[in-house]
């Protein structure tokens, strides 16, 4: 299960000064709280491994580098100069209007000449790691956006659930995996890793645009009956959704809130296309790390791994 819904979307690398350890390691946890991949050296390099030749790989690989800035940082001699001059000569290879490098200040310093091409952001600030998220999630969906006119026709001419489908695609071209097959005779499911759903077919757009995502695999019903376990166990009444309200914390998020009083984090996109797709569905939450469950008519539409939170956030 925890293989199958692991969600892996474009890597981040993450470049600062050893001093700052402590807060990059905040930036870190709630980057995967929103369901991103940075690459931070203390929690990826393995023992053992070539450290020096693993971050020059990992910053090559990286679709993006948040290169964090303090006092410590700009006026420090050391490996975090190495770490940006190998981002900026990555960055001469990026195509012209795709943003690679984001200076990222913790607290008020002199942002290097060298960088100060970019704009940077103040994490420091109210609502600087929201402008952190929002400038990294609008550049991966930025070539879907990018078919203008074409996008427009087609979203005129379709129906309220086409409508969702291309909102889930947009969301789905945002993950490194889109994978589908058929579970019954009458059944095909499909999963950005993240999310699972049923359907009687797979719309035509997810599948002539499934080349855009990075990696692409079969579900078998093998696969799909580890993420959605017998009603027996998640079908009791300790375990409906009851509330759903805004998560303090992260914008993105919402908190879903049982009649047993189970709490768990999900994706605020998701659930709202959940609603929307079926307004008289049933969610069930049986724990902060367990795929919730959504049921409309006695069957199980879809699958839905919870953002990672802790018990404070949850409350």
């Amino acid at each position: 299960m925890n293989r199958q819904l692991n969600l892996r979307p474009p890597r981040i690398f993450l470049s600062y000064a050893k001093e700052d350890k402590q807060k990059v390691s905040l930036i870190y946890r709630r980057l995967l709280a929103e369901k991103m991949n940075p690459w931070f050296d203390i929690k990826d390099l393995l023992p053992g491994q070539d450290w020096d030749k693993a971050i020059v790989e990992a910053i090559r690989n990286a679709r993006f580098v948040l290169v964090f800035l303090s006092n410590n940082s700009v006026n420090k001699r050391g490996y975090v100069q190495t770490e940006i001059r190998e981002a900026l000569d990555t960055a001469d290879r990026i195509p012209d209007g795709e943003i690679f490098i984001i200076p990222v200040r913790l607290e008020i310093c002199t942002v290097p000449e060298r960088l100060r091409k970019w704009q940077w952001i103040d994490v420091f600030r109210p609502n600087g790691f929201k402008d952190i998220v929002r400038i990294l999630r609008t550049q991966l969906v930025s070539k879907d956006h990018a078919s203008g006119p074409e996008t427009t026709e087609r979203v005129s001419s379709h129906s309220k659930d086409s409508l969702l489908d291309l909102l889930l695609l947009n969301k789905f071209q945002a993950r490194d995996a889109f994978l589908y097959g058929r579970i019954t005779r009458d059944k095909m499911a499909m999963s950005d890793s993240a999310f699972l759903e049923f359907r009687k077919r797979i719309p035509t757009s997810f599948m002539s645009r499934r080349s855009e995502v990075n990696r692409s695999g079969r579900l078998t019903p093998e696969i799909v009956s580890l993420s959605v376990p017998s009603r027996s166990v998640y079908k009791q009444k300790k375990y409906l959704v009851q509330q759903i309200r805004f998560m303090k914390s992260f914008n993105g998020a919402y908190i879903l809130i049982t009649e047993g009083d189970l709490r768990c984090a999900a994706g605020r996109e998701y659930v709202d296309y959940i609603l929307a797709k079926y307004p008289n569905g049933r969610l069930y939450v049986r724990g902060t790390n367990i795929p919730i469950i959504i049921e409309e008519d006695d069957k199980v539409c879809c699958a839905l791994m919870p953002m990672l939170a802790t018990s404070e956030e949850l409350r």
